[in-house]
C-alpha cells in the first residue's frame, strides 16, 4: 500500500452530510490512512 503521509495529520473535510457522497468517501479514506478527520457539513432546511 502507498504511504501518503497522512498519519497523525489533521484533515478538515467539508460536505460530509451524504453518506454516499464524495465528502464522506474522502473522510473515510483519510481516516484509514491515519489522519485525524474533522467533519463539516451544512444541513439544508426547507420552509413551507
Amino acid at each position: 500500500m502507498a504511504e501518503y503521509g497522512l498519519k497523525d495529520r489533521v484533515a478538515l473535510i467539508t460536505g460530509t452530510n451524504n453518506p454516499q457522497g464524495i465528502g464522506a468517501a474522502t473522510a473515510l479514506a483519510f481516516a484509514r490512512e491515519g489522519a485525524k478527520v474533522v467533519l463539516v457539513y451544512k444541513k439544508n432546511y426547507q420552509t413551507l
